[in-house]
């Protein structure tokens, strides 16, 4: 903020617009945390995917509308994966990564609005 803005503006305001970048932030780091820990999920929905075709010839498959469920031909009854589908779909993970990505962005530039302030981050 200039010196010249800052005249114009009391210190309870400042100081309620730094409180509110502040908050902004740590939604904005906890926003990040969630899509990456559902960024994880996926990959491994998708690891599971692989490991299911990678074993094809000791598989057996039962596939319903959102589940792929994958069992070990020579131990009828073992359940080796449950491939949730829900998480392979294309555009939910555009989108899941889109917002990730807008996040990381908002993350930084508030992070840079702190530091302006003088407000150390760990």
């Amino acid at each position: 903020m200039s010196t010249a803005a800052r005249y114009f503006v009391t210190d309870e305001a400042a100081k309620a617009k730094n409180w509110d970048i502040l908050q902004q932030y740590q939604s904005a780091k906890a926003n990040v945390a969630r899509l990456e820990n559902e960024a994880s999920a996926i990959g491994g929905a998708f690891a599971q995917v692989v490991e299911a075709l990678r074993e094809v010839k000791t598989s057996k498959y039962k596939v319903g509308d959102d589940v792929i469920l994958v069992h070990n031909s020579n131990t009828p009854g073992n359940l080796q994966f449950r491939v949730d589908l829900t998480k392979l779909d294309p555009a939910k993970l555009a989108s899941m990564l889109n917002d990730l990505e807008t996040s990381r962005e908002s993350v930084i530039e508030l992070r840079r609005q702190l530091s302006a302030l003088g407000v150390e981050l760990s």
